[in-house]
């Protein structure tokens, strides 16, 4: 893959003209200000509108939305009261994970903050992506996924990388080939000895 030759970076409008809406990510979340009858509500990323929605799944109704805060996005996490998102930036030229608030602190910015800038860590992905967002130790971090690349990083709260990991199937001799990865998950070391205990038994 070479970010040089990838459509969506160089051929976005023809793109969006075949496809208007791209949804690439839903996930039911719980938070006391979206109330529904089915007692949680869906979060849905609408990648070529730049779109971000919170939606009633019974009556289908929009409970919150917001646009144009993020280019072309994917994977929208909730956690901790907040919306975490894989912000592509194709037109930009960097990607970046940006967190944002569901109230205006009457600033114009919808609580808008890049949490991890892909300009320091020369990280671009401009059509795909995967992160996760998880609590260890009392700490907040982020794993992504690089997919094409076959990388996968985590940082802390403060943008530190702490863990890197390059996917490579081994050939003969020296040899090797990168190879896709598609997505990743942490678990702790104790989540890890109960599926080991449940395994072992």
């Amino acid at each position: 893959w070479d970010v040089k030759k990838d459509p969506q970076k160089n051929h976005p409008v023809p793109k969006l003209l075949k496809d208007p809406f791209h949804n690439n990510d839903v996930s039911p979340f719980i938070d006391e200000r979206f109330q529904t009858s089915l007692g949680y509500a869906l979060l849905i990323s609408i990648r070529e509108q730049n779109l971000i929605l919170v939606v009633d799944p019974e009556t289908k109704k929009i409970l919150w939305y917001r646009q144009g805060l993020t280019e072309r996005q994917h994977d929208v996490e909730y956690f901790d009261g907040s919306l975490y998102v894989f912000d592509n930036g194709p037109f930009r030229g960097y990607s970046r994970i940006a967190r944002i608030e569901f109230e205006d602190p009457n600033d114009g910015s919808f609580g808008f903050e890049t949490v991890i800038d892909g300009r320091t860590f020369g990280w671009f992905d401009p059509s795909r992506g995967q992160h996760h967002v998880f609590l260890h130790k009392e700490k907040r971090y982020h794993m992504l996924v690089h997919d094409r690349q076959g990388k996968l990083y985590i940082f802390d709260e403060n943008q530190k990388p702490v863990f890197a990991l390059q996917n490579y199937f081994k050939l003969n001799g020296s040899d090797s080939i990168g190879m896709q990865l598609r997505t990743g998950l942490f678990i702790s070391k104790d989540q890890y000895d109960q599926l080991q205990k449940s395994c072992d038994q």
